[in-house]
């Protein structure tokens, strides 16, 4: 039981390293630019932009409009 439980908290940590709810990052492939805006307000945004590293952040639409 032990084990399994840190094998759970590792692989939270890979797929969100930041401890901010909501936001989650992940490597890009290539160096592209995308801007997928979903319709329904519920959804999250996914904004994939270039600096240094490239890092999609999905931001919900609340933390967006602050």
């Amino acid at each position: 039981m032990v084990k399994m439980h840190k094998q759970r908290q590792r692989s939270r940590t890979n797929l969100s390293e930041d401890p901010v709810k909501g936001i989650r990052t992940h490597k890009c492939t290539g160096s592209q630019k995308t801007k997928s805006i979903s319709k329904s307000s519920k959804r999250p945004l996914i904004l994939c932009m270039v600096n240094g590293s490239t890092t999609s952040t999905r931001i919900s639409t609340k933390e967006a409009k602050l």
